[in-house]
């Protein structure tokens, strides 16, 4: 079985993780503050990652070009952007949900790879994105009145705060991850040391980022770091294992492949919020996201 499986798989658990971490944190603390946790304590850790491979480099050339940077630096908003606003989707529905709808990122990766790298989709690969898609339409609040036509329902289903979040955060994760791609591609060294430096590089930018937003807009709000440091430090622990998995996974193979076997955070997803959070879902939930995982397992025959 190939390195970028396996690699994916592992990411998959970490972000599993590090997000139930963060729903806990978001409980505690803003959401703002509770997405810099993400990388506030991650900047020492990931910079001795990059030492450590760069030391058993026999010889460093990395290329920084002006393409590296446009897409690092974008990647990195994008990124910042996408964990902001699963945070607030977290306030709005369940843990598990949550995720569902921020997991639309798979499908959107498959869509923007048509868009701006000209690639195509089988008629099975439309097939998976319309699955998908009802997926997250099942998963979408439904409204009062049982009786409704389906016109009335579809506009429910658009209007809803929890379906625009979820999708927009899914959108940004998806722009995140084909720009980190093209970023780490420019450096033109092997996968797992230009995937540690894009990695550096754009922690380092969303570090300061978020760091200098904080003390900007409100400088108390950075003291639940050091209050609630070992929740804190979980999150960015487990953030940056699994971002060091999914980008030397993303460097390795086509980023629509590796977000969609990297659904497999799904199941540990629901783990987690049967065991730790004890939710409990209807079963047109459960359609919805067995509809979602259906999508992309379809995804992966291509």
């Amino acid at each position: 079985m190939s390195a970028w499986i396996w690699i994916t798989i592992g990411a998959a658990l970490m972000q599993a993780l590090r997000t139930s971490l963060q729903k806990h944190l978001s409980t505690l603390t803003s959401a703002t503050t509770t997405t810099l946790a993400r990388y506030f304590y991650a900047l020492p850790l990931v910079w001795g990652y990059w030492a450590i491979l760069a030391m058993n480099q026999t010889e460093i050339t990395l290329h920084w070009t002006s393409r590296f940077w446009l897409y690092a630096v974008l990647a990195a908003l994008a990124q910042i952007l996408a964990t902001l606003l699963m945070v607030r989707l977290f306030q709005q529905r369940n843990f598990a949900i949550g995720v569902a709808y921020a997991k639309t990122e798979a499908i959107l990766v498959a869509v923007l790879g048509i868009v701006f790298f000209g690639d195509h989709l089988s008629g099975w690969g439309w097939c998976s994105v319309l699955v998908g898609s009802i997926g997250v339409w099942l998963l979408s609040p439904r409204i009062n009145v049982t009786s409704a036509p389906m016109k009335a329902r579809l506009w429910a289903f658009l209007l809803s705060p929890s379906a625009a979040i979820g999708v927009a955060s899914g959108l940004c994760f998806a722009l995140a991850s084909l720009w980190l791609r093209q970023a780490s591609l420019s450096l033109n060294e092997d996968a797992f040391f230009s995937a540690a430096t894009t990695l550096a590089v754009m922690i380092t930018i969303q570090w300061a980022i978020m760091v200098g937003h904080q003390l900007y807009q409100s400088p108390s709000q950075l003291k639940p770091l050091w209050q609630q440091w070992p929740l804190a430090l979980g999150v960015g622990v487990t953030s940056l294992l699994g971002s060091m998995g999914w980008f030397t996974a993303m460097t390795l193979e086509n980023p629509a492949l590796v977000k969609t076997l990297g659904q497999v955070e799904f199941f540990f997803t629901l783990i987690i919020a049967m065991r730790i959070f004890k939710e409990r879902f209807a079963w047109r939930e459960w359609v919805g996201m067995v509809a979602i995982m259906l999508s992309i397992l379809g995804i992966l025959q291509l």
